[in-house]
């Protein structure tokens, strides 16, 4: 099973959804500027208004929606590129555990090469302490450019201390001066609302 971060419905949704607002808005400068105040403020908040019921309707699903929780042998698309874990092992080392896992990465995209360059991968646990992947020059790097449909196998390992009984893989962005744009923020049933639980893609 592939889970996508977001829905194309969901985003083509909120585009309507603002060019209505955006459309109100300008109807109203319009009456302001013919001096037609009553008709500008009315039309105002009719925009207003569709706009409030937006925000609430899309808070409210992000609360209500459970956080997803993507198994081993499931795969995750972040936009067109996905990854999915295959298999888990175990190897004790002391007070610590070394986690190799083997995981699939591959392209959504129909025409174009995509790759999650400038991205990092880590494991964190339940109590949310952050382990980084160890550097291994010998695998396929997780963030290879990919052709259109292509799909590689790789693996990564990390310590972790003995203690994490709940393990899951995720990812920062490398740049953190280009954080997800407020808008993807805010489409309708968006996994990056601000106000929804991240999906966890399972480790252990």
């Amino acid at each position: 099973m592939t889970i996508h971060s977001d829905s194309t419905l969901g985003a083509m949704f909120s585009l309507v959804v603002m060019l209505t607002i955006l459309g109100w808005f300008i109807a109203a400068i319009m009456h302001l500027a013919s001096r037609q105040f009553r008709k500008a403020i009315k039309t105002f908040g009719v925009g207003v208004g569709i706009l409030s019921a937006f925000i609430l309707a899309t808070a409210m699903l992000s609360w209500i929606t459970p956080q997803t929780v993507v198994n081993v042998g499931d795969s995750y698309c972040e936009d067109i590129v996905c990854i999915g874990i295959d298999t888990v092992q175990a190897s004790p080392r002391g007070q610590d555990v070394v986690y190799t896992i083997g995981a699939h990465v591959f392209s959504d995209a129909n025409h174009v090469k995509v790759s999650a360059k400038g991205a990092r991968l880590y494991l964190f646990d339940e109590k949310n302490r952050r382990f980084p992947l160890v550097q291994d020059a010998t695998v396929t790097p997780f963030d290879i450019s990919l052709d259109p449909g292509q799909k590689v196998q790789t693996t990564f390992s990390s310590v972790v201390p003995a203690d994490a009984h709940h393990l899951y893989l995720w990812y920062s962005q490398g740049d953190p001066s280009r954080p997800t744009p407020f808008w993807v923020r805010w489409y309708f049933g968006s996994v990056h609302n601000i106000l929804r639980k991240p999906t966890l893609i399972r480790v252990l």
